[in-house]
């Protein structure tokens, strides 16, 4: 029976929206595009134009054909909104006030010639003054604040500017207003805004890089800025012809209306996927989302039950380990004991019983010392794992090569030396690279301080020729010497130890030398 872990749950599903992931990006390529950057409207411009570019318009539209050079500001999307950084703050502030109280107190004069104009009009709509008669036929024609002087003048309700004044003055509108208040015009005024609908008007004003008009193609022909700020010609092409040409590539183009889902939508156009590829590069883009989310739902889920998979194993190891800890004090409490009934009887025993006697008491000192500092380790935080305290490294080291005197020689420098660290721990380490350097290295084997500022080098040398590549062989676990009968993991353990308590540990070959440096601070 196949056991499925919540990891391989999530690894499969991870599996299964990478392949939907390829299989999208696949159908995406053969489709001809691959990423939604190819769905913008500037790329689908130039894809339209390259299409078309064999076809001759049948006609062309001059944004200022049927306009005065004067009336230009009249066409522009950006007059139409308030102009206000163009003038000064100042100028502004006493406009407000002025508008708003309509007392003569507030009437300034300004040398900008458009503000005196804004000055003007506010008199006359404040019943002060009569506008001259060629006011509203003068430029400027857009109030600072926004929207024309004949559009502000209608609505103010005054009698003089009545619905055939406006008729009147309608030539001095601006063209978005002029729809507002002629719907259904036919005179020939403002070009081709005489003849479009609101939303293609505004697309026109605005620039736009196409508009469908009736059964015409308007394609803005940029010769400089593509708005109407430049002299922008629009080429019309026959949109039945267009069509022809890139239903091949599976979309269509059409009016823009709010019922239909375009692939891409202007203020006056829409682009229909019209054919199989088409609709299938919609669904596998939203398949390629979908699937990216589901993926990184995935990774998230798959990171949280590693982590948590980490978290329970180390909390099994700490448990495997406290109960060897356990375990093994009951045996070597008993070897202890019998160890010291012996030593009643030690005189009496020959020269190797008492060698024999003197190694089994060393080891099992060393063994219980083993199991009381695993016990401290892992019923500690690890702040109290390795505190540090003040060593005399000269009196430790002494003591750690005792039971090496015979292969060891410590070269004890002339002063005493201190150094900040964990006893324990440091003395395991030091002990393993003894072991090592004595088991695996040549003799003679010898241990030296060294003081540089506010570090201190321990360094344990043998004649050995251990190379830096085998050296960083050794550092991995569970890789041995070629002489070694342990586990392989004495030198990973002194690194994982010594980075914990702050130090570091260098290699030097020819001969063989370990460096622990300890930082005194």
């Amino acid at each position: 029976m196949l056991y499925l872990t919540p990891m391989k749950i999530v690894a499969y599903i991870i599996g299964l929206g990478l392949l939907v992931l390829v299989l999208s990006l696949g159908f995406l390529v053969q489709a001809g595009w691959t990423a939604p950057s190819a769905f913008s409207t500037d790329t689908f411009v130039e894809k339209i134009t390259n299409l078309i570019k064999i076809q001759t318009p049948f006609t062309s539209v001059n944004t200022f054909s049927q306009a005065e050079e004067r009336q230009k500001e009249l066409l522009s999307a950006a007059t139409y909104l308030p102009q206000t950084f163009s003038y000064s703050v100042t100028d502004l502030r006493a406009l407000v006030a002025f508008t708003e109280t309509c007392d003569l107190q507030h009437r300034f004069n300004s040398e900008d010639a458009r503000m005196k104009k804004a000055v003007l009009f506010t008199e006359t709509v404040c019943g002060h003054t009569s506008a001259p008669a060629d006011f509203f036929s003068s430029p400027p024609f857009i109030h600072p604040f926004g929207r024309s002087f004949v559009s502000r003048a209608h609505r103010s309700g005054l009698q003089a500017f009545d619905y055939s004044w406006l008729k009147a003055h309608q030539r001095f509108l601006h063209v978005l207003e002029y729809r507002q208040f002629f719907p259904i015009a036919k005179e020939p005024l403002f070009g081709p805004s005489t003849f479009l609908s609101s939303s293609q008007t505004r697309a026109w004003v605005a620039g736009s890089p196409l508009i469908v008009v009736d059964r015409n193609l308007w394609v803005l022909k940029v010769s400089g800025a593509a708005h109407l700020n430049a002299n922008a010609v629009y080429e019309v092409f026959e949109l039945k012809n267009v069509n022809q040409k890139v239903e091949t590539k599976g979309i269509r183009i059409v009016e823009n209306s709010r019922d239909q889902e375009c692939l891409i939508s202007g203020e006056a156009f829409c682009v229909l996927a019209d054919t199989f590829y088409a609709r299938g590069r919609i669904l596998a883009l939203r398949i390629l989302w979908v699937s990216t989310v589901v993926m990184s739902i995935g990774f998230l889920i798959l990171f949280i039950l590693w982590t948590q998979s980490r978290t329970k194993g180390r909390k099994e190891k700490a448990m495997v380990l406290q109960t060897l800890a356990h375990e093994l004090r009951t045996p070597a409490t008993s070897i202890g004991l019998s160890l010291e009934l012996l030593r009643n009887d030690f005189e009496h025993l020959s020269g190797d019983g008492q060698s024999a006697y003197l190694r089994i008491a060393d080891d099992v000192r060393r063994l219980m010392r083993l199991i009381e500092g695993s016990k401290s380790y892992l019923n500690a935080n690890s702040s109290q794992r390795y505190a540090k305290e003040l060593i005399d490294v000269s009196a430790f080291l002494q003591k750690l090569v005792e039971p090496y005197s015979d292969a060891v020689i410590f070269i004890a420098p002339k002063e005493t030396v201190f150094a900040r660290s964990h006893p324990y721990w440091l003395g395991i380490c030091i002990s393993n690279l003894i072991e090592n350097a004595c088991k695996h290295g040549r003799p003679p084997c010898q241990i030296s301080i060294t003081s540089i500022g506010d570090s201190l080098q321990l360094q344990i040398e043998d004649a050995g020729n251990l190379s830096k590549k085998d050296y960083l062989k050794l550092r991995k676990e569970f890789v041995k010497g070629a002489t070694s009968s342990g586990m392989g993991l004495g030198l990973s353990i002194v690194l994982s130890t010594l980075k914990k308590l702050g130090h570091s540990l260098d290699f030097i070959e020819a001969p063989s030398r370990f460096q622990i440096t300890i930082r005194n601070t």
